[in-house]
């Protein structure tokens, strides 16, 4: 504490200083204490011994307590000033004390924080002194300093401010530094007061503060850099968050201290580690916020120093918190900008451009949007930063499914854009595809797209603020460096925008007929029809409503709308008359939906670019351009000279001409015509004659002095020019002139006179009077008739005046093309034109169509004597094409067009050469989506899911969809065609047509080929796909009805082939099959009408025999439709069962007698010659071979079964067949033995025949061996293992002959003739076999007819079980009777006998067994028995002469490439059953075949022993296949 001293002490004083004491007035106090205070200032260090007396009691309890200011402040200044004459001993000793001055100090400086005080002098004084003689260092010494310099350093910082000068900031300054530097300790308490100064709000709210805190930071902070790491240490490690108040903004202040003194921060860094691996998200996230405003601060290298840091914070990217990911992608704008060399790959680790190109994927829309801003906002700072491939990042954004996200990608790209043109940088380069980009949005089906396309287009791309001869500028920079996609998109938003202007100048023109019912009605609709151009058009029409009404009531606002959308308005007055009509619809508000709506809709039809000025401005640009095209880059937006970006300026007025006509009515505009048809370069020449077809209506009456200069230009032109120039030079004058007839006959005589192959002018001379035929028909139509008849088609069509060039290429470019056959090509456009002058559909209709089907049909080359090349070849056929499709979108020809021609023609999708397919498809889609061509030319798209190339068909689905989605709009906009006209249009009545075309496809050759239906399936698909869509009025019933109606019909076309016909049910049942596997998806209720079919391709349906049958081979069907076939089968097998009974019994019944008295006669023949060899094919003496005896005894076996199935309780003897069969004994059941069961078995044991077997085999399969009377078709498997009816395990015929040889050797033990007649047995050949009378022939042919008629049976119903047990029953009886009584031996017959009477119970539980066994390992069997059928058929085929059906071989298949050969394919010819098809040339089917030579695989047979790999099924009983 301060010392307590007399009232009136005696003290030593400086000169002319006098005594202090406590009787003193306070003024007089004052001006004593100031007096000393001046002796003070000027005492130096040597003469400070006798005032320590003084200085103790300056020091006392009444100076430091006094009431007054002044006289506190002065004895502060004294006692500063006895600290510096003092030191570096104070005479101030105790410790008390000692605090007691420095409290007194720190508290007198708080003076300083009012620097217009009076006293602020001697305030400065103090604080100047103190930092001179570091007075304050003294308290370090105390053991209790912690109060003083907390209250020091609190006071500092507080009484701070922006008013004090740096001085006084930097004398504070040293007084707190050697308190910090010299300390041995900072305390936590002081740390923390120094360290709250650099965080809000000191930073932003007291400036000062936080300045004199980082300056005071960064002189001593490695001082104080140990003890802020083991605060950050003790918070972040170890969560001792109580030792201090700021625990809980660490992050904050390592911010702070990041940007004040990184150093200090060395430590500490590398601990946010597991701050950024924390679990609790909200960590996570402080700890990513923080570093990344330190990473990415301008000159910081932290990144480079804390590379494991680093590497933790991007992993933060992928963090699972969407915040997080959304923090990180956002932070990147300022890495791109500050820290371009983070956003490459760094030193190993993976840069922030690859991180950001994965978020640009991110499942969180919010993620993706943060990508593009970040990337587009970084652009537009530092362009040169962002790399190629963060721009590609943008672009691929343009197509995300969400709006605002390709919003925001389309609109930074014209903002960066926009920004590169103004700046005429060189990165200008990199951005020239943002143009196709911006454009090619145009392309999304989305209303909103094309609305923001057109903004950015007006705004950014080419800115409609700009100069007129500026904004041309930009358009054609913009038009020459656009690619095709994007051009068109140009085109058509020019071109949407007119037919906006149109429409609302009709809703205009229909408020000028008044009020009425009629034209509420008509404004409604154009209401509607506008509505379409906005977003949410079903809200829109609700606004757009009330805007006609208020149009109707404000004659202003109808007034200004009129002059906008009125051809001539200039742009500045189109921009003035859009806010005269905005301002009052009311303030742009969210909820203002009239505004929003009509807006956008003034946006859209504003003529905000071009006007008369600006089409003037762009053909004086395009003609420097000419004028100097020898010359360097006209201006610094890049326009060249060069013919392509020359022609692409004349392709822009062309654009332009035919959506602003009025804006070309100039004089100045036609004499920069007049010189682009001079030019020397023909395209340039030929699109200026366009545009003045379309701008010249009126150059006559309004500029006839350019009139007179054009029209002598057109004339010559016309008959010696390019056949490009006569084309337009004859639309020209047509469009032109008025008197016009006999300027065309001239032209006319002229041109006939040079139809001459040596004239130099052919060309032109054919183009030219093949238009003035379709200007002018009622002049020239007779003329050109009689040229075509004697000229064109049998001079020029039909001869080869010339050898081609030689050539192995399928397609060439023009140049190269022979001048005859470019004439033969414009002879075919000639009769074209011709017959569209003539409007006729008769004689010459129908030859012209022979001529272009023969076209097509020989390749191209009409002669087919090899005199032109492949590449001219495919241009021949590609035009005969085109010309069809010219032909078929007038309604007369389309009906002419003979159904195998229009067949033909559509395999040109499958073309051979790639530019065929591609040119001729793009002509069909033009006239497809015209709605000029019938709807039967859209089923041929459907052959575009055939094409090899993965592209190509890409493209043409698309095609296909825009055509359903073109007819779907023209339906809702054309209310009235719905009932008229929704045959003809509505895309669903395509079916129809394309299914009779897939019908007819050369591939498709049997109904059950299952690779030829795998391509169809693609075609079903590829149309089914777009027509099950996005289809409103979608029904199930509707399609199911349809394909149903056609199984009931028959094929106009070939309707006596049952062949044809069925290829026609199959692909229904395809069909069928397919929206059965989508009907979960359809609407269930039935369709307002019934589906109409073609007759011109399908006859009456015959509803009298409905046609249940299911075509489809198993391998497509479902399992409904694999049920409904099972019952169709079943249905089917179960009538005719009764019927092949009796069938087959009279006809075994036959030839019984002769059978057995054949055996008898064998018998005793081999009995009298038991040498001779019983293998033998020889006849015996009796004239009966073996083959024959076996065959008969096969009879016998198979009568003696169905004996026993209707009247025989006994096994039969010999002796007594006839007499047994006569009296018809029945009701009882034959038996036998289990081993004349196993044997029987296995004679019936067989598989179907070829599906591809015709009814002119049926007669040679008749007579080959009996066995298998009653089996079903043989298996590959069978086939190619014995070559016999039956050939599993041991036969029945081997059998039979056992039992005759032992019979023939009486037991003398002849084994080795048993072994030779198996042999020689497996050796004959069905073929072979000979009968002796024609009787026996008959009946067999009878029998095996019948046998044919059970073989469509697959599978038999429930009900009939019983019955086709019992008839399998019989069949084994009767095998072990003909076993008994090929023995001819009465011992053994008695021994059979009693053998079966014994085990006649067991023979149902023996069958039984067998079938439950087989059919088990059939399952087990799976798929594996496909390859093992597969290579049965392999091996089947080396034996092909048991297979008695005849085959023809495919034509050979042409390759895409080059057209080459790639193998031939055998298959059945059917000529029984497809007599009457209507087969394509085998040129056709090369061409096809090489188009869909990719999809298939194996011939008819290695498909028929796949289809029956797993089951044989004989009669009334399925049996499994048995290994052998």
């Amino acid at each position: 504490m301060a010392k307590r001293f007399d009232r009136n002490p005696k003290l030593t004083y400086p000169p002319e200083c006098k005594e202090l004491n406590e009787e003193l007035s306070k003024d007089e106090l004052v001006k004593r204490l100031k007096m000393l205070a001046k002796a003070f200032q000027d005492l130096g260090q040597d003469e400070n011994n006798e005032y320590k007396e003084l200085a103790l009691y300056l020091a006392s309890e009444f100076f430091m307590d006094h009431s007054s200011k002044d006289v506190r402040l002065l004895v502060a200044c004294c006692i500063a000033d006895i600290f510096r004459v003092f030191a570096p001993e104070a005479p101030y000793t105790e410790t008390e004390h000692l605090k007691e001055i420095f409290l007194f100090l720190t508290e007198q400086l708080r003076g300083l924080s009012d620097p217009d005080s009076p006293s602020f002098r001697r305030y400065f004084y103090l604080l100047e002194n103190l930092a001179w003689v570091k007075s304050f260092n003294i308290c370090l010494e105390l053991e209790d300093n912690q109060d003083i310099l907390n209250g020091l350093f609190k006071m500092m910082f507080e009484i701070v401010s922006d008013k004090h000068s740096t001085k006084v900031i930097g004398f504070m300054l040293d007084v707190m530094c050697p308190l910090l530097t010299e300390a041995d300790i900072v305390s936590q308490e002081l740390l923390d007061i120094i360290l709250a100064c650099i965080l809000e709000p000191f930073k932003t709210q007291r400036r000062a503060a936080y300045n004199l805190a980082r300056d005071l930071i960064r002189r001593s902070s490695s001082a104080i850099e140990p003890y802020v790491q083991t605060f950050f240490s003790n918070a972040l490690m170890l969560g001792k968050t109580s030792e201090s108040d700021l625990s809980d903004r660490l992050l904050d202040l390592i911010q702070e201290l990041n940007g004040i003194a990184p150093s200090i921060l060395i430590g500490v860094l590398p601990q946010l580690e597991f701050k950024l691996k924390s679990a609790d998200e909200s960590e996570r996230m402080s700890a990513t916020r923080l570093l990344a405003k330190m990473f990415s601060e301008p000159n910081s290298d932290l990144a480079m120093l804390h590379k494991p840091l680093w590497s933790c914070f991007v992993g933060r990217f992928y963090d699972i918190d969407i915040n997080i990911r959304r923090l990180c992608t956002q932070a990147s704008q300022e890495f791109i900008v500050n820290h371009p060399e983070l956003v490459q790959d760094v030193s190993g680790s993976i840069g922030i451009g690859e991180h950001l190109r994965h978020r640009q994927h991110d499942s969180d829309e919010n993620v993706r949007m943060d990508v593009v801003q970040a990337i587009v906002g970084a652009s537009k700072r530092a362009l040169a930063n962002v790399t190629d491939d963060l721009l590609e990042c943008v672009k691929e954004r343009t197509l995300d499914k969400k709006f605002k996200i390709r919003k925001e990608a389309l609109v930074g790209l014209g903002q960066i854009y926009k920004c590169c043109c103004e700046a005429n940088g060189s990165d200008l380069e990199r951005l020239t595809w943002v143009r196709n980009k911006v454009l090619h949005a145009y392309y999304h089906n989305a209303v909103d797209d094309k609305v923001l396309v057109e903004r950015i287009l007006n705004t950014s791309l080419v800115p409609y603020s700009l100069e007129p001869a500026e904004r041309m500028k930009r358009l054609y920079l913009l038009y020459t460096n656009l690619d095709k996609h994007a051009i068109k998109a140009l085109q058509e938003i020019f071109r949407t925008q007119f037919g906006l202007r149109n429409l609302v100048r009709t809703v205009l023109d229909i408020h000028q007929k008044g009020e009425s019912e009629e034209v509420n009605q008509m404004l409604s609709a154009k209401v509607v029809q506008l509505s379409r151009f906005l977003s949410e058009p079903t809200k829109a029409q609700e606004h757009l409503k009330k805007f006609v009404g208020m149009i109707r009531d404000d004659m202003k606002m109808r007034g200004n709308l009129l002059k906008l959308v009125t051809p001539g308005c200039s742009c500045k007055k189109a921009e003035d008359y859009v806010k005269e009509i905005i301002r009052k619809l009311g303030n742009p508000v969210p909820n203002n939906f009239l505004y929003t709506n009509v807006k956008q809709l003034l946006e859209r039809i504003a003529p905000v670019m071009i006007d008369g000025s600006a089409v003037m401005a762009l053909a004086s640009h395009i003609r420097e351009i000419m004028e100097n095209k020898d010359g360097s880059e006209m201006d610094s937006h890049g326009a060249s000279g060069s013919d392509d970006s020359l022609e692409s300026g004349m392709n822009l007025l062309l654009m332009l001409s035919n959506v602003y006509q009025s804006c070309f009515h100039s004089e100045d505009v036609y004499r920069c015509l007049l010189v682009f048809v001079k030019s020397e370069v023909d395209s340039i020449s030929d699109i200026a004659l366009q545009v003045f077809k379309n701008v010249g209506v009126s150059m006559e009456q309004m500029f006839p002095a350019i009139h007179s200069i054009l029209l002598p230009i057109l004339q010559k032109m016309a008959k010696s020019g390019t056949p490009k120039q006569a084309k337009h030079a004859l639309r020209c004058i047509d469009a032109m002139c008025k008197s016009k007839d006999e300027i065309f006959r001239q032209l006319y005589e002229h041109l006939k006179q040079n139809m001459k192959h040596d004239s130099p002018n052919f060309l032109t001379s054919l183009v030219g009077i093949g238009h003035l035929s379709s200007l002018r028909p009622s002049l020239f139509v007779s003329s050109t008739e009689d040229l075509v008849n004697t000229f064109i088609k049998p001079e020029l069509l039909s001869k080869d005046r010339t050898i081609g060039r030689k050539s192995n290429e399928s397609w060439c470019q023009e140049h190269l093309v022979s001048e005859e056959t470019l004439a033969k090509i414009q002879g075919l456009k000639l009769m074209v034109r011709w017959l569209l002058g003539c409007r006729t559909a008769g004689n010459k209709a129908s030859s012209t169509f022979r001529l272009l089907y023969t076209m097509i049909l020989c390749e191209g080359d009409l002669m087919e004597q090899g005199n032109i090349n492949k590449a001219e070849m495919a241009r021949l056929r590609l035009q005969a094409g085109c010309c069809m499709l010219k032909l078929a979108q007038e309604p007369i020809f389309a009906d002419a067009i003979r159904l195998e021609q229009f067949e033909t023609m559509a395999l040109l999708v499958n073309d051979p050469c790639y530019e065929v397919r591609v040119q001729f498809v793009q002509k069909l889609h033009k006239g497809l989506l015209a709605l000029r061509l019938p709807l039967q030319y859209m089923g041929v798209l459907c052959l575009g899911a055939l094409d090899p190339l993965k592209e190509r068909r890409a493209i043409v689905k698309q095609m296909f969809v825009a055509n359903v989605t073109r007819r779907r709009e023209y339906l809702k906009q054309n209310l009235t065609a719905n009932s008229n006209k929704i045959f003809t249009l509505l895309p669903d009545y395509v079916l129809p047509y394309a299914i009779h075309l897939l019908a007819h496809d050369p591939d498709y050759t049997t109904y059950d080929d299952i690779n030829a239906l795998k391509g169809i399936k693609d075609c079903l698909t590829f149309m089914l796909d777009p027509l099950l869509t996005k289809n409103e009025n979608i029904s199930f019933n509707f399609y199911k009805k349809m394909f149903e109606s056609i199984k009931q019909r028959k094929d106009v076309q070939c309707v006596m082939s049952d062949e044809a016909n069925k290829k026609l049910y199959a692909i229904c049942d395809l069909a069928l099959t397919l929206i059965s596997a989508k009907s979960s998806h359809f609407s269930q209720t039935e369709f307002a009408a019934e589906p109409v079919l073609p007759k011109r391709l399908y006859t009456e349906p015959d509803l009298a025999r409905p046609n249940t049958t299911v075509y489809l081979p198993s391998e497509f069907l479902t399992g409904q439709a694999s049920k409904a076939k099972k019952l169709a089968a079943v249905s089917s097998s179960s009538a005719k069962a009764s019927e092949i009974k009796k069938k087959t019994t009279s006809a075994v019944l036959h030839d019984s007698t002769k059978v057995r008295s054949r055996i008898e006669s064998l018998d005793s023949s081999i009995s009298s010659n038991p040498s001779s060899p019983v293998s033998s094919t020889k006849s015996s003496p009796h004239g009966l071979s073996e083959r024959n005896r076996t065959s008969l005894s096969n009879k016998l076996h198979s009568a003696r079964a169905i004996s026993k199935a209707q009247g025989g309780g006994k096994t039969f003897s010999p002796n007594d067949d006839i007499e047994r069969y006569k009296r018809g004994n029945s009701n009882s059941r034959g038996e036998s033995s289990e081993e004349d069961v196993e044997s029987s078995s296995l004679s019936h044991r067989t598989g179907k025949k070829s599906a591809k077997s015709t009814s002119g085999s049926k007669k040679s399969a008749a007579m080959a061996n009996q066995p298998a009377v009653l089996a079903k078709k043989k298996k590959p498997s069978s086939i190619a293992s014995s070559g016999s009816a039956t050939r599993t395990g041991k036969t029945t015929q081997s059998k039979i002959l056992d039992f005759v040889k032992r019979a023939s050797t009486r037991g003398k033990g002849r084994s080795e003739s048993l072994d030779r007649t198996s042999s020689a047995d497996s050796s004959v050949k069905p073929a072979s076999t000979d009968f002796e009378d024609e009787e026996e022939m008959e009946a067999d042919e009878e029998v095996e007819e019948n046998e044919e008629v059970v073989e469509e049976s697959e599978v038999e119903s429930e009900e009939d079980e019983k019955e086709k047990k019992e008839a399998a029953s019989s069949r084994r009886r009767a095998s072990a009777s003909n076993s008994q009584s090929s023995s001819r031996t009465s011992t053994q017959g008695k021994k059979a006998s009693a053998t079966v009477s014994k085990k006649q119970t067991n023979v149902r539980v023996t069958t039984k067994k067998a079938i439950s066994d087989g059919n088990k390992a059939s399952k087990k069997k799976g798929n594996s028995t496909e390859a093992a059928s597969l290579k049965r058929q392999r091996d089947s085929s080396q034996e092909s002469s048991s297979l008695p059906s005849s085959s023809v071989k495919r034509p050979k298949s042409r390759n895409l490439s080059n057209g080459t050969s790639d193998g031939e394919e055998d298959e059945s010819s059917g000529s029984g059953k497809r007599g009457k098809t209507t087969a394509l040339p085998s040129a056709v089917l090369r061409r096809r075949k090489g188009v869909l030579a990719i999809k298939r695989r194996e011939g008819a047979a290695a498909r028929a022993a796949q289809k029956y790999a797993d089951f044989e099924v004989p009669v009334g009983i399925i049996t499994p296949k048995k290994k052998r």
